[in-house]
């Protein structure tokens, strides 16, 4: 039996701290080898390259997770099931993930998936794993086996980008178990009024919309610079925005950046909230007539709807709205921690989460689905979870019909 490598463990456990610390963006073997101590020969020796490090990181990364879940499991014994008590977990859950290491690598490798070549296959992997501890966790049988473990384990996952960077704040927890108990109601058979979403309401009253460059009073060079700034991220991720890159784009100097928004920091979030909202169905946009759309006859019609907003990109065909949205967000959300200019958007963006559900729930989804809108916000974080995770795994497939019909199911009431 040869010796364990321990030079190569402690390389694949730099990587991971280096990734969950700084992001997929900016590992180099170089800062690795650093961190470990030793000669990027020494990596070279035993992965071949950066992309064979990322890939054994990945399984490296998995253990680790199967870890977390069981030593947290058994912190679990014997916890009396109830609809409050179980809601409670899952916020416990993630606020616990929120500030992990190995929980912001996962987030990192959801949300950039394209950067690592193993990416789809572990994050099948990772995803039966939560799945699994879901299952565990469920004493109802009938519940263990439904859809709910799987909800939970999507929901979850786009809760915890949100939670990397609002943890502490007290506004976020108490959106956060409000929504819990929102994603639960159906299937404890609480009343209607856990959906009610009174929270959100309150906080964004009078402040459901970000100030847009508009208002902001920005001529026709800081439209053309945000329209610029735009295109960018949806092609290269929130973390590609250069002030040098795209003042050259767009035939100025760097300080007429500054000119137009006042700081950096405003452009940013500008740039990023542009990229955002630039494609969102009418159905879907809060500030749009609500005379639009007609009724979505039934359920196969609202499934087949929401299949096209949440179909990956594939050659020429754009991705569907939901797949830009919750990919920029999780990007925007994991890069806050270090660009700080992007915090007043993360915090906009989880008080509003949902409200283009509401709506749509309102206007033009069928009259059979009751949406309130602490439901919305459960199904819409729920939404933009499996997109992104579709993205990465299914090849350019939508989220399938049933998962969409069993959501619901279980998220809104039936009128």
């Amino acid at each position: 039996m040869s010796d364990p490598d321990t030079l190569g463990e402690l390389l694949l456990a730099c990587s991971i701290e280096a990734i969950g610390a700084h992001g997929l963006d900016d590992i180099s073997l170089r800062s690795i080898a650093l961190a470990a101590g030793c000669s990027t020969t020494a990596i070279i020796q035993r992965f071949k390259n950066k992309a064979g490090l990322l890939d054994a990181a990945l399984a490296f990364a998995l253990t680790r997770e199967a870890q977390f879940h069981d030593d947290f499991s058994r912190q679990l014994d014997g916890l009396p099931f109830s609809y409050a008590n179980f809601s409670e977990l899952i916020a416990a859950y993630v606020e616990q993930r929120a500030n992990l290491t190995i929980a912001r690598f996962w987030s990192e490798v959801l949300f950039k998936s394209s950067q690592i070549h193993k990416a789809g296959a572990e994050l099948e992997r990772w995803l039966a794993l939560r799945v699994n501890f879901w299952e565990r966790q469920l004493a109802n049988p009938a519940m263990a086996k439904s859809f709910l473990p799987h909800l939970i384990a999507i929901y979850s996952a786009m809760e915890e980008v949100y939670a990397h960077e609002l943890a502490n704040n007290v506004q976020y927890k108490l959106l956060l178990r409000e929504t819990t108990k929102a994603l639960l109601a159906n299937s404890f058979g609480v009343g209607e009024s856990a959906g009610n979403g009174d929270l959100s309401l309150w906080l964004n009253k009078g402040s459901a919309r970000f100030q847009s460059s508009q208002e902001m009073a920005v001529n026709d060079l800081g439209e053309t610079l945000v329209e610029l700034a735009a295109d960018d991220i949806l092609a290269h991720g929130v973390g590609s925005l250069s002030q040098r890159r795209l003042a050259k784009r767009a035939g100025t100097s760097s300080s007429m950046i500054v000119y137009h928004f006042g700081n950096m920091a405003n452009f940013v979030n500008q740039a990023v909230w542009h990229a955002l909202l630039r494609d969102i169905p009418k159905e879907l946009d809060p500030n749009f007539n609500e005379s639009v759309g007609v009724k979505q006859k039934n359920m196969s019609e609202w499934a087949t709807v929401l299949q096209r907003l949440t179909r990956p990109k594939v050659d020429h065909r754009p991705a569907g709205f939901y797949v830009d949205y919750a990919r920029l967000t999780g990007q925007a959300c994991l890069l806050a921690t270090r660009r700080r200019e992007l915090w007043p958007l993360v915090e906009h963006l989880r008080k509003i989460d949902g409200w283009g559900t509401f709506r749509a729930g309102q206007t033009v989804w069928p009259t059979s689905l009751l949406v309130e809108r602490g439901s919305a916000t459960a199904f819409a974080v729920w939404i933009k979870g499996q997109a992104v995770f579709n993205e990465a795994v299914c090849d350019g497939e939508p989220i399938p019909r049933e998962a969409l019909l069993s959501a619901a199911r279980l998220i809104f009431s039936s009128q």
